[in-house]
This record gives structure tokens, C-alpha cells and sequence, in this order.
């Protein structure tokens, strides 16, 4: 269907430009006569202008015709019609016409001619060559016989009054608008007619209520329960998502007390002969040779003569260097070897 209306519309445009090469000499020439004879006898020329679309009722919808009847349609004073001009020469397109239906065109004012300009089938597109003539203020009217449409109007050309006894010079400039007047007074009001309002009427007598409607049918019967859909396959368990960051390590915490030293424990001591000696321990360190020794608290002997140490020098290359040792006291002594060289000693004594 769409293709047929498409075809339909490429042999419409294709005719109507053979037909304008052969119709406009003609239309122009009855056209003349016409404007001879619209009214008292007036010597019009033809202005060729370049086409224009003047109007399209799909686009200014204030023109589409919704049903049959009459618009008006201001034709001097734009798309390069002047003032004063007498006809003009127009393509007056029909589309999407609702009905079989026929449009005419006459100077706005006159009254519908009882003929047509052109004729439509429904939804179909038909043109025509139209040449009509303005009214005084330069308009004309369209009217539509049947239905709703749209309509396209492309201007060529116009006829204007020719000046008798020569060629029309051109328009002059239009002159300043003078100032506008004083306004007059405002007249005083008429008085009011006489006669009085008569009375309100008594209101009417409510109807009675209607009666209700028909009975209320039955319920129908509740559809069987569809069943059950199976229950989808449990999908496999996602990766494990990366390890987070390690938090700051939390501070050392103080550090405890240190305890009160314990009493010096007694070392198992005895004779040749097996009999026990009380009294006796044992302190060993190293030192410097050369430099004395301070014992303290549990580490001190009673005094220089109880105690005795031995000792090795643990720097020296020959093992068997003798380190001697000046006791100053219970709490001091000084060790005696090769130079400053670190010296190893165990003190035995009570």
C-alpha cells in the first residue's frame, strides 16, 4: 500500500510539472480576463517572483481544516507580495483529505462562488494551477466542502494596477507617523432602565431514586493452581577475595618489676676425709688483667685472707701463662697477667 501511494505521488509530481510548463501561459491569459472583470475595469500586470511555500497547514496548524468550512488566508505584505496587489498566482496542493471533498478560492469577502479549484479523492494528493483575486486588504478565503485535510499553497507570481499613461514608478518612501491626539472625554452614563426584578421561583420537587441495577451475578469458579516450577541449579562458589593488610602491631607494654635478689645458696663443700665445710661459695667472672675486680651484695668474702682465686689467661697464645692474683679485701682484687689481657677466674672461700 505504501508503495503504491509513493508511485502514485512520483507520477502526480511528474505530471503536475508538465503541466505547469503547458498550463501557466494559459492560466496567466484567463487570468487577465478575470481581473478585467472582478469589478470595475482595472489594467493589471504579471510579476513573476521566485517560488515560494507560502503556506502548509501540517506545519501552521491554525489552517488545517479539521472539518468543512471557511478560513482566511492574508496574502500581501509577506513572502514578497506587496500592498496593492491585485491577484495572485498560486499551486494549491490537497493532502490527506478524510472525504471526497472539493476547495475553492475567492477574494476574501465575496462570498463562495459555487465552483471549485480543484477536486479530491480521500487520501489522495491533488494540485492545481490557481489564480485568484484579493480583496481590498489583500486577502483571500479557502473554503473546504467535506472533512478534514491539509492544504499547501507555493506562490510564482502576482498582478498589480498598472498607472494609466506610463510605467508604475517605484513606491515612495512611507512618511513619519504623526503624533496621536488627545484623547476626548469619557460621556457620562445612561441611566438605568426601569422595571423591577421579579421574583425567584420555588424551586422543584426532587425526583425519585431509580431503581438499582440487576442482580449481582455469580462468582466463577477459581482456576486450577499451575505447578510448581523446578528449582534452578545452585551455581558455583565465587573466589576468594584478596587478604587484607596486616594492622599496625599494637605498643610493648612496660616492662614488669625485677625481683629482690635471693640469698646466696650455700655450695656443697667437703673435706678429704668426707666431713662437710660450711660456709663456703664459689664467684666466678672475668676481668682486665691489671684492673681490679669490686665484688658486691651476695659475691663478697668476709675479708682479704678468705677466699682464694684461679684464673687463666684467655688472650694469650700460651695456655699456660700463670694469672696471680693481690687480694685487697673481702669485696676486692686484682688479677696479674700478660699486659691488659681478658682473664677468666672462679673464688672459692667463705
Amino acid at each position: 500500500m505504501a508503495e503504491s501511494r509513493n508511485r502514485d505521488r512520483v507520477l502526480r509530481r511528474r505530471g503536475w510539472s508538465i503541466g505547469v510548463a503547458l498550463c501557466v501561459p494559459l492560466a496567466l491569459a484567463a487570468s487577465q480576463a478575470w481581473v478585467a472583470h472582478a469589478g470595475p475595469i482595472v489594467q493589471s500586470a504579471f510579476t513573476p517572483i521566485t517560488p515560494v511555500r507560502a503556506l502548509d497547514s501540517r506545519l501552521n496548524l491554525s489552517m488545517h481544516f479539521y472539518s468543512a468550512g471557511e478560513k482566511t488566508w492574508q496574502v500581501t505584505g509577506q513572502n514578497g507580495i506587496p500592498a496593492g496587489a491585485t491577484a495572485i498566482v498560486l499551486n494549491l496542493t490537497v493532502v490527506g483529505a478524510s472525504s471526497t471533498t472539493y476547495l475553492s478560492l475567492y477574494p476574501d469577502g465575496t462570498g463562495l462562488p459555487g465552483t471549485s479549484n480543484v477536486n479530491v479523492l480521500p487520501e489522495k494528493t491533488a494540485s492545481a494551477m490557481v489564480v485568484v483575486g484579493l480583496s481590498s486588504l489583500g486577502a483571500i478565503d479557502i473554503f473546504n466542502a467535506v472533512g478534514s485535510t491539509d492544504i499547501i499553497l507555493d506562490y510564482f507570481g502576482y498582478y498589480a494596477a498598472v498607472v494609466p499613461g506610463g510605467p508604475t514608478g517605484a513606491t515612495g518612501a512611507t512618511g513619519a507617523v504623526g503624533a496621536t491626539g488627545p484623547s476626548g472625554s469619557t460621556g457620562a452614563t445612561g441611566p438605568t432602565g426601569a422595571g423591577a426584578t421579579g421574583a425567584t421561583g420555588a424551586t422543584g420537587p426532587t425526583g425519585s431514586t431509580g431503581p438499582s441495577g440487576g442482580a449481582t451475578g455469580a462468582t466463577g469458579a477459581t482456576g486450577a493452581t499451575g505447578a510448581t516450577g523446578a528449582i534452578g541449579s545452585t551455581g558455583p562458589t565465587g573466589p576468594l577475595g584478596p587478604t587484607g593488610s596486616t594492622g599496625a602491631g599494637g605498643p610493648t607494654g612496660a616492662a614488669g618489676a625485677t625481683g629482690p635478689t635471693g640469698a646466696t645458696g650455700a655450695i656443697a663443700s667437703s673435706s678429704t676425709t668426707g666431713a662437710a665445710t660450711t660456709g663456703v661459695h664459689e664467684v666466678s667472672g672475668t676481668g682486665v688483667a691489671g684492673t681490679a675486680v669490686t665484688l658486691s651484695g651476695g659475691g663478697a668474702f668476709t675479708s682479704a685472707a678468705s677466699y682464694v682465686c684461679y684464673g687463666s689467661d684467655t688472650a694469650a697464645s700460651d695456655s699456660v701463662v700463670v694469672v696471680e692474683f693481690l687480694y685487697t679485701s673481702g669485696t676486692a682484687f686484682t688479677p696479674e697477667a700478660t699486659a691488659t689481657d681478658a682473664v677468666k677466674f672462679v673464688c672459692i672461700g667463705n
